[in-house]
């Protein structure tokens, strides 16, 4: 059975997980093999009743895919096999720091790999003198990614409630939406997060 199902405790992405929606016993009542789309992340389960197949995008289409293994799947009509076939060929969206960049020691081939053809996005991290970042930007470039872009992630500090002050530094941007959220004073909580995080994700 082929459908465009939400289905209770998959991944809708990275970062939640479905509270709601079509229960898998109730699915297994129609079919054996569930194949569906509508989450991005790829993610396949096995029940004693049967199996569902969540077949995720082809290819990485924002940030919120990055180090997600994308590509299609083959279904054989006559005996329900299926078999994925990783993508290997559409650009991926890799995020790289200057802090890992620095650990790793050298730009050697895994780094260069991971930024050629691609789309890539450097944060920095760490306080650099603007001349050196300008030249290590300069040499990122040269190993010809489809795009490079750069995110500040210094003095991301505070913000301020009447209640007072909160430090969000060095935490990430979903981390920074759900604490924000939570120290709101309004209803659905939850669903004003999941939105603005999705908003982020395609956004970034």
């Amino acid at each position: 059975m082929f459908g465009h199902f939400e289905i209770e405790n998959f991944n809708m992405n990275p970062h939640f997980v479905c509270k709601h929606g079509i229960k898998s016993k109730d699915l297994f009542n129609k079919s054996p093999l569930i194949m569906s789309g509508h989450f991005h992340t790829r993610e396949e389960r096995e029940y004693k009743k049967g199996k569902i197949v969540y077949l995720g995008n082809p290819y990485q289409m924002d940030f919120g895919d990055t180090k997600q293994t994308k590509g299609i799947y083959i279904l054989n009509l006559s005996d329900s096999e299926y078999k994925f076939i990783k993508n290997d060929v559409s650009p991926t969206h890799e995020k790289m720091s200057l802090s890992e960049l620095v650990a790793h020691g050298d730009i050697d081939d895994t780094i260069k790999n991971q930024i050629r053809n691609n789309i890539v996005r450097f944060v920095v991290d760490r306080h650099i003198a603007p001349d050196e970042i300008e030249q290590l930007l300069r040499l990122l470039s040269s190993y010809k990614p489809l795009t490079l872009t750069t995110d500040y992630n210094i003095n991301f500090d505070k913000f301020g409630l009447e209640e007072g002050e909160n430090d969000l530094s060095g935490i990430s941007i979903t981390s920074a939406i759900e604490e924000f959220v939570n120290l709101l004073d309004v209803d659905n909580k939850q669903k004003i997060i999941q939105y603005t995080t999705d908003l982020y994700n395609k956004c970034k």
